[in-house]
């Protein structure tokens, strides 16, 4: 027996790296719909990077950044739509 290979035991699925990655693209997408849902998920993925898989400390913060920037994103494109359909539906002077 060979005490230098041994297997790492599994990690459950929510700790692993694509898991974490779902969660912050979720951000975005989420945030497109509705801003306060983006919020909730943006703060859901900042918990999950911060916490759940090994990675560096930069590798955190430009995951926490990124989420940031994917929320404002959703947020600006969902807010330019409806803007855009009240425009459309208000009656011309």
């Amino acid at each position: 027996m060979d005490p230098y290979n041994t297997a790492a035991p599994p990690r459950p699925w929510w700790k692993t790296t694509p898991a974490a990655l779902g969660v912050l693209s979720s951000v975005g997408l989420l945030s497109g719909f509705s801003l306060p849902l983006g919020l909730l998920v943006m703060i859901a993925a900042k918990v999950a990077v911060w916490m759940l898989p090994p990675w560096r400390w930069f590798a955190r913060l430009g995951a926490t950044f990124g989420a940031l920037l994917l929320l404002t994103i959703g947020a600006g494109l969902a807010d330019s739509s409806t803007t855009a359909g009240r425009a459309r539906r208000m009656p011309s002077p």
